[in-house]
């Protein structure tokens, strides 16, 4: 959660220009700039404006004092994320000092009293279920995006959902062209050409997303988690 990108973002300068908040709205929805959730927070202590915030456990971590490490990298420690907290509360309270509202202690000064909704489930919670927040699950609304269903045959329905640097994709692929199923394939960043090898009348890739409501019947579903360098 912490790092060099969060402390660019408090720098003074920044809120130079920055457009003012009314006070005149009784309800008003702001989207960070990049998703940077405690800039908001910032200006918001700055206006005086009560505040809801919604967001998911990315975006809404534990307030712990420092604030927690984003957890699954090697690099990233708490020691570090504790250094980086500390220039950063140093230069929101340069900006808070300039707007003459009170400074803060740790970052969570900016989250801390505020009624915060996570759009998640507990247990795709970035940092773990928690029992102090209130999840609402996510907000996905509606995709535009092509309707594919199953093709024609016997057999078991399988979704899929891959990428060219999946580990062991290859095998994947072959296992699934040889399969007595019915699939249908989302596989990211590949080709037509380099798909052709395990095309066949039972399976049908497509190279970005697609709507799952055909494909919720589904008796199989494949996907990947991201690899750590």
């Amino acid at each position: 959660m912490v790092g060099p990108a969060l402390v660019r973002q408090f720098r003074p300068y920044a809120y130079a220009e920055g457009p003012q908040l009314s006070r005149n709205l009784t309800l008003r929805v702001l989207h960070p700039r990049r998703g940077c959730l405690p800039t908001v927070t910032l200006a918001v202590r700055i206006a005086g404006v009560p505040t809801i915030l919604v967001g998911n456990g990315f975006e809404l971590p534990p307030t712990t004092d420092p604030l927690p490490h984003f957890p699954g990298f090697s690099w990233a420690t708490q020691e570090k994320a504790a250094k980086a907290e500390q220039l950063a509360v140093a230069n929101a309270n340069s900006v808070l000092s300039a707007y003459r509202a009170p400074p803060i202690t740790a970052l969570r000064d900016l989250v801390v009293g505020h009624t915060s909704f996570l759009t998640t489930f507990p247990e795709l919670d970035h940092y773990g279920e928690r029992t102090e927040v209130q999840y609402i699950g996510p907000l996905l609304g509606q995709f535009r995006a092509p309707r594919v269903g199953w093709p024609d045959g016997q057999g078991p329905k399988i979704f899929a959902c891959v990428r060219r640097d999946t580990a062991n994709v290859q095998t994947i692929l072959t296992a699934l062209s040889e399969m007595p199923a019915r699939v249908v394939c989302v596989a990211t960043g590949f080709s037509r050409s380099v798909l052709a090898t395990f095309t066949r009348a039972d399976i049908r890739f497509t190279l970005g997303p697609v709507d799952l409501d055909p494909l919720l019947d589904a008796d199989v579903c494949i996907t990947y988690v991201r690899r750590e360098q």
